[in-house]
């Protein structure tokens, strides 16, 4: 289990990288129209995308082994992502109306957690012939 986990680890900070990366251009391009509500560095948010990939990295590592189809493997994303979701909801975005915090929280873990849990099973699962799923 912890070869998962350390595996999960290291695919949850690509994952982060890439959200990073993405992240650091929309808050670089729209920093001077950014909405006022919203008042964290660029240091805060790269921070979290790194601290969220190594949560949700490690937690799909630890669920990796009990998936075997894709449905599952979209479960275990949702469940994986969720925790990271809503810390950034709440760190960065100061969201404070629980409702609003777990609304926001069940959407974006499906809509991110979900496909993410898809493509973590093609890596952590290779097929009968040596290669990855597709």
């Amino acid at each position: 289990m912890w070869h998962s986990v350390v595996r999960g680890v290291g695919i949850g900070l690509r994952f982060a990288l890439v959200y990073a990366v993405v992240g650091a251009v929309a808050y670089l391009a729209g920093s001077a129209s950014a909405d006022p509500r919203y008042d964290f560095s660029l240091v805060q948010l790269l921070g979290s995308y790194l601290a969220g990939g190594l949560l949700t990295g490690a937690m799909g590592g630890m669920l990796a082994p009990l998936v075997r189809n894709n449905s599952a493997a979209f479960a275990a994303g949702v469940v994986a992502s969720a925790p990271t979701f809503l810390l950034l909801f709440w760190t960065l975005m100061e969201v404070r109306d629980t409702t609003k915090l777990l609304v926001l929280t069940v959407m974006i873990s499906l809509l991110l957690g979900g496909p993410c849990g898809i493509v973590m099973r093609n890596i952590f699962e290779p097929d009968k012939r040596g290669t990855r799923r597709g």
